[in-house]
């Protein structure tokens, strides 16, 4: 091991369930196959708080997970892993994706992942004794460690990704934290929102009222063809890394497929179990981080704490500049992380179950089913994953009207200095209880 990077292991957590949670992902490593098994993969769970008092910033430093390439080793930071499992305890411990109170709307929500951002060991610390105490423990499949250990076994294989394209010091995702200042600069956010809208595109989450935003020989790509040229190399740059995070996140894909796949063959009903945690985690996981960086993001303008979607309408509406600011949102390198959650639980579905099938064959029989037999829970489980995945699916709209809007602006621009006066830009905004509703519509529910 480079010294360098071995003097961190003195600082991995000492928490019982996290070295849990370590334990069992460097056993799901090991059953991978001999081709992983033999490039030698360490996982460890640093706390880089206790690091930074004993030596000071370490250059190893990341906010979520980063992996090493000389070493094999892959790092992640004890307070990310902390609040993932704080996010799962509030968005994953109930029966039904329905029955979770802080989908009650977008306020709700907001404070809870407040909370959660603020102190996420005394929320874990608080949420593991209720757990221990409470009744769900006894009459629940929801377990939390499992839950965690699968999420984070997900964001493992992310990086088991890059160590198998030969790529060092690369980081699973990047966040909006409150160190980081709004994007001022057009040329950056215009690419960088283009990029994004492309990739909404190419999965099905379009924009039809701004359609002239997918067409490459528009006015408004024109501009973009232009701002892109502009920022030369550097931009090249995150285009070459931004694929390379694309292959990452498909061998993640495979990763998890090869998992459940063997955990299936071994006991169906158990492998559906381990696949229901792995949508669970997945979905709390992109919710949360999407929410948390809306959070900071609103913070930025004049203090505002939490905020709505209509209040979110109201704030893009003040000027051009806040799609400019909101490029802050998405990442110059990294996939869009609710678009991340919903291929990982596309893929997952798609091949090991039969639930594509079902959902046409099925209809709402299929979600309003109670399980009393083996088979009618899998169906069950299977219903909550589909719930689960349509929405995520419909909370995408935010960041994709951002997206194409963001596109567009350099264009927009252009047009309100030829007419001398901006033009009023009106977006709605689709809250979290809004997108509850259409799925309860949408299954009958």
């Amino acid at each position: 091991m480079n010294e360098d990077s071995g003097y961190l292991l003195q600082f991995e957590t000492t928490d019982p369930v996290l070295i849990r949670v370590k334990d069992n992902i460097l056993e799901m490593i090991r059953d991978l196959g001999a081709e992983i098994a033999t490039m030698g993969i360490r996982f460890c769970i640093v706390d880089f708080d206790e690091v930074k008092k004993a030596t000071g910033a370490s250059p190893f430093y990341t906010d979520n997970m980063v992996s090493l390439l000389q070493e094999r080793l892959i790092i992640a930071n004890v307070r990310f892993i902390t609040e993932l499992e704080a996010a799962i305890h509030a968005l994953s411990i109930s029966e039904s994706v329905f029955d979770i109170p802080y989908f009650r709307n977008d306020d709700y929500l907001a404070s809870c992942i407040s909370e959660i951002a603020d102190d996420p060991k005394r929320y874990v610390d608080r949420a593991r004794h209720l757990f221990d105490t409470r009744y769900i423990r006894d009459i629940s499949e929801d377990d939390p460690a499992a839950i965690l250990t699968l999420t984070v076994f997900y964001f493992v294989a992310h990086e088991i990704g890059h160590l198998a394209d030969e790529c060092d010091g690369r980081n699973f995702g990047t966040f909006f934290s409150e160190n980081n200042v709004l994007e001022q600069r057009i040329e950056h956010a215009v690419v960088k929102m283009c990029t994004h809208a492309d990739e909404f595109k190419k999965y099905g989450f379009d924009l039809p009222g701004l359609a002239k935003t997918e067409d490459g020989r528009s006015s408004i790509r024109k501009k973009e063809r232009e701002f892109k040229k502009g920022l030369g190399v550097a931009e090249a740059n995150n285009q070459k890394w931004f694929k390379d995070e694309v292959r990452a996140d498909k061998t993640a894909d495979k990763i998890l497929i090869y998992h459940i796949r063997e955990a299936l063959k071994k006991d169906p009903f158990d492998g559906n179990l381990l696949q229901y945690h792995l949508v669970k985690g997945l979905f709390t996981a992109g919710i949360y981080f999407w929410y948390k960086d809306q959070n900071t993001f609103y913070r930025k303008f004049d203090g505002i704490h939490n905020t709505n979607s209509a209040m979110l309408g109201l704030i893009m509406m003040q000027d051009r500049e806040k799609y400019i600011n909101a490029a802050s949102l998405f990442g110059e390198r990294h996939r869009f992380i609710l678009l991340r959650s919903v291929l990982a639980i596309g893929e997952v579905l798609k091949e090991t179950t039969d639930y594509f099938a079902k959902v046409k064959i099925w209809g709402s029989t299929f979600f309003g089913r109670y399980p009393e037999t083996e088979n009618d829970i899998i169906d069950w489980r299977l219903s909550e994953m589909a719930k689960m995945n349509f929405l995520l699916s419909m909370i995408m709209d935010t960041a994709v009207k951002m997206a194409y809007v963001g596109c567009s602006t350099g264009w927009i621009k252009e047009q309100d200095a030829k007419r001398g006066i901006p033009q009023l830009l009106s977006v709605q905004f689709e809250s979290i209880d809004q997108a509850i509703r259409r799925i309860k519509k949408l299954t009958n529910s």
